[in-house]
């Protein structure tokens, strides 16, 4: 009788453990939890990641408007690539919001530059690169600091402006344009457009205008030392001077040339 207990015991015991093992390896499962099952990275995922940028953290996004001289294809393009190398474009995290003149501002069969208020509202901008700015600019940078209509002011840089110059340099923080050392210059295009070395020097400017804290609405209208700000928003490859009115011998605080440096 006890052998017979004693055998049916050991035959309990072992049925528990092979129980407990085959319990052991079997997945748990949660509600509502998933498995995640590794997968090897490859060489061609590595090279992958390496074509992704790593953007800075912007403070406010700037718009940068390519106008009159600074709208074709091959520009644009190479423009578009600088600002996306160094600041990133908006529709990939980074800071740049690109508007294309006259592409991007069409009305049926005309172009219409008044309505770069709301696309500037809409994208939530807080900053404005315009290059050859295009006829009626000047009226689009008025109605940016009119307070009447609950618009914050921001910096607005012009670069290379095609339209009324008195009214782009009332309605811009600093204007600079392109003024060949020579006659002769080479670079400069039969229309009488510079590009070259023009895709940095736009994100260039757009980068200084980043640093600006994001609680910081305003421009440098207040500030004296704008031929400092200029020299700095251009950088060494530039030579920066006064401009100097050729018809009233004036020189406005916010004007400035460019011409190309050594550096």
């Amino acid at each position: 009788m006890k052998k017979f207990f004693c055998l049916v015991f050991f035959l309990l015991a072992i049925l528990l453990a092979t129980g407990c093992e085959k319990k052991q390896n079997l997945p748990v499962t949660f509600e509502g939890a998933s498995l995640i099952f590794p997968v090897p990275v490859t060489d061609q995922d590595m090279l992958a990641l390496q074509d992704i940028s790593n953007f800075v953290e912007p403070t406010r996004r700037i718009g940068v408007v390519l106008g009159y001289g600074y709208n074709d294809a091959g520009f644009v393009e190479a423009a578009l690539q600088e600002l996306d190398r160094t600041l990133g474009l908006a529709e990939r995290g980074g800071a740049i919001v690109p508007y294309i003149f006259p592409d991007d501002f069409m009305r049926g069969n005309s172009a219409r530059i008044s309505d770069l208020t709301d696309m500037l509202e809409e994208d939530e901008v807080m900053g404005l690169v315009v290059v050859g700015a295009p006829e009626g600019t000047h009226r689009v940078l008025a109605a940016l600091q009119d307070t009447e209509l609950n618009r914050a002011y921001y910096p607005v840089i012009s670069l290379m402006p095609q339209d009324d110059i008195l009214g782009i340099e009332a309605g811009s923080d600093i204007v600079i344009e392109y003024v060949p050392a020579s006659a002769t210059e080479e670079l400069v295009e039969e229309s009488g457009v510079y590009q070259e070395n023009v895709p940095q020097l736009i994100a260039r400017v757009a980068y200084y205008l980043t640093l600006f804290p994001s609680d910081y609405f305003g421009g440098f209208q207040q500030d004296l030392e704008l031929l400092t700000h200029a020299r700095q928003l251009a950088g060494s490859q530039w030579n920066v001077s006064r401009y100097i009115d050729p018809e009233t011998g004036l020189c406005p605080m916010n004007h400035f040339v460019i011409d190309r440096g050594e550096g």
